[in-house]
């Protein structure tokens, strides 16, 4: 009899754990394909689902006249007893590890695994996996598997796919998709935008996102709500489904930076406590990208594309015009020149 006890008490331990979690409700991100390499994006929420949408919600204190943009910032309000992880749609992260499997897609190999990984408190509880040794032209299932750490109880798994890129001397027919200007108040479906399960019809070999993924300027004015803007978007379910499955490219514009056609040097009391500077290292923890942010990517024989920077080498924009004025900067401008007539894509 207690032999028996002990057998059922097993096999419902995978069920127990992944009811406590933790969760992945912001699903997973494959970005920056080669043809045999990708980055995964994971991250561990501490519930399966976002928080309702009637929620409470900050208040954006504003010095003088209000207008559309809150140029005169001087605080930020929450409900008594409310933090950024109680606002409405937030996805609050939680402590745990990651471990990535991944295999051929139909076929019956054993599945390559990662170790074990903390996700990054300090990071929106976020880890990035570096994926190598990949064969060209293929179709990649992945389980990203979480688990409480340092104990060994498992929490929720989800599963996904991607397809790396054809080599650089195979020719192969090529289908990928662009968007951009991803504005929260668009949302036009029950669960996001219909743009996502349209696209993921096409069955694309991957997607190019070319900018304002999120816009920060009415409301992301400290680094916990810019933070959140990423967690509401892609908690949504038609986000979550099509980046499981499709490999992206990302690009960042201005309101994705920090503010509206913003530059690195640019100084004015709009987005209060929330600084360029953070919201560059905050786009490269929340995509799967490599450095530089301008780089070059094959897919086969017949096609290359080029992914540019707009913003960290920018001339401000009220600078007089010259020679030495610049939306790229010389290096990237150089980069460019050259890959493009070098190139036989």
């Amino acid at each position: 009899m207690k032999s028996l006890v002990l057998l059922a008490l097993l096999t419902l331990l995978p069920l127990c754990s992944e009811a406590a979690g933790p969760f992945q409700a912001t699903g997973f991100k494959t970005g920056e394909v080669t043809d045999t390499t990708a980055i995964i994006w994971t991250r561990l929420t501490r519930n399966e689902k976002r928080n309702p949408a009637d929620g409470p919600m900050v208040t954006i204190d504003v010095k003088g006249k209000r207008d559309r943009n809150n140029t005169g910032v001087v605080g930020v309000t929450y409900p008594d007893g409310v933090t950024v992880a109680d606002i409405r749609n937030a996805v609050p992260g939680t402590p745990g590890c990651v471990q990535i499997r991944y295999r051929i897609a139909g076929s019956d190999a054993d599945w390559t695994e990662t170790g074990w990984e903390p996700v990054d408190k300090k990071r929106d509880y976020v880890r990035h996996f570096q994926l190598t040794g990949l064969k060209p032209d293929s179709r990649y299932e992945v389980r990203v598997l979480s688990r409480k750490c340092p104990t060994s109880l498992r929490g929720q798994t989800i599963t996904g796919s991607f397809r790396t890129a054809p080599a650089k001397d195979q020719a192969s027919k090529v289908v990928f998709t662009v968007s951009t200007g991803q504005a929260y108040r668009d949302i036009d479906h029950d669960d996001g935008y219909y743009i996502y399960p349209s696209m993921r019809k096409l069955d694309p070999s991957f997607f190019v996102h070319t900018g304002d993924i999120v816009y920060y300027d009415q409301l992301g004015k400290t680094l916990e709500l810019a933070r959140y803007h990423w967690q509401r978007t892609y908690s949504l379910p038609t986000n979550v489904d099509f980046h499981n499955h499709v490999a992206s490219y990302f690009i960042k514009d201005d309101h994705d930076t920090w503010q509206n056609d913003c530059w690195p040097s640019m100084k004015n009391k709009k987005m209060f406590e929330f600084t360029f500077k953070q919201g560059l290292a905050l786009f490269h923890e929340q995509v799967p990208m490599s450095k530089p942010t301008y780089r070059t990517r094959r897919w086969g024989k017949d096609l290359q594309i080029w992914l540019v920077e707009g913003r960290d080498y920018r001339s401000p924009n009220n600078m007089r015009d010259s020679e030495g004025k610049s939306i790229w900067g010389a290096e990237q401008r150089a980069w460019f020149k050259g890959g493009v007539l070098g190139s036989d894509g």
